[in-house]
């Protein structure tokens, strides 16, 4: 069975970020350390820095010293006030392009259009976004969505996008708001993301089997997912190498391999280890 692996796997730099102010302020031992909500989407490293002694929290308000390290998602600008006043050691791992959808937010809202978000209401970073507004901003999950929204013809309209959204969906998304507006589009996608997607489509279109690997809560990995089964191969998305399915690469001959852009490569390693060992039983 031959194992064929997208160009670019790992961490985005984003992640990297986070990751690394996380590390390094639980290895000082200075102080508690904290997250505020999951620093990314993915348990097995989640948990590794919990044994660490990072502890996640849902708010500031649960603490009163110590260290918070922010997630890369982001959060509502007004929580970094919040953190401030308690006297809290905050340290921003909000991701520089999730930090870019927040100012061009600011700026479309400035410019006096009404702010359109393409992305999943409840994902932290959204809510990060719609934070960066004050909550004046709208967000629609689909075309369907789009094409529903009340708008007034010729309405200013500012639209952007949640970074880990699919380029081809946020067009539609665009095309179906102009006809209707005056619409300035924002591309706020995040090139990690597109990068990804486009060596997933590209490997799934050869292989007959498509494993996915990361977080089945993460946006990101989930879509690399749906790619691969769209692109034709027989696509599993798994977190852990226990997951696998030995029936899953029966008659296989080739087995593609990515991730979700918060998924470690020792993970991988582990997954791509456990494919061998139901290669070499068969």
């Amino acid at each position: 069975m031959e194992i064929v692996y997208v160009d670019s796997l790992g961490y985005c730099p984003g992640v990297e970020h986070a990751l690394r102010l996380a590390n390094d302020a639980v290895d000082s031992h200075a102080h508690p350390v904290y997250a505020l909500g999951l620093l990314i989407h993915n348990d097995q490293e989640m948990e590794r820095l919990a044994g660490k002694g990072l502890k996640v929290i849902n708010s500031f308000g649960e603490v009163s010293e110590g260290s918070v390290v922010v997630r890369a998602h982001g959060i509502p600008y007004k929580q970094f006030d919040e953190a401030r006043e308690r006297g809290l050691d905050v340290k921003d791992g909000t991701c520089s392009i999730v930090t870019r959808a927040q100012r061009a937010a600011r700026k479309l809202r400035a410019e006096g259009r009404r702010v359109v978000i393409y992305g999943d209401r409840d994902h932290p970073e959204v809510i990060g976004v719609v934070g960066a507004v004050d909550g004046q901003a709208e967000v629609i999950s689909s075309v369907a969505e789009a094409a529903e929204l009340s708008v007034s013809s010729g309405q200013p309209i500012g639209l952007i996008c949640q970074t880990t959204k699919q380029p081809e969906r946020f067009r539609e998304v665009a095309d179906v708001l102009a006809d209707r507006s005056d619409l300035k589009v924002t591309d706020t996608i995040c090139p990690y993301v597109v990068h990804r997607q486009s060596e997933t489509r590209q490997v799934a279109e050869k292989v007959d089997v498509m494993v996915v690997v990361g977080g089945h809560h993460s946006s990101n990995t989930r879509r690399l997912a749906d790619l691969s089964t769209e692109a034709g191969a027989r696509a599993y998305h798994v977190d852990t190498p226990e997951e696998l399915d030995p029936n899953w690469f029966e008659g296989a001959r080739r087995v593609g391999i990515t991730s979700g852009l918060s998924t470690p490569v020792w993970i991988v390693d582990q997954v791509v280890a456990r494919i061998r060992e139901f290669s070499a039983a068969a």
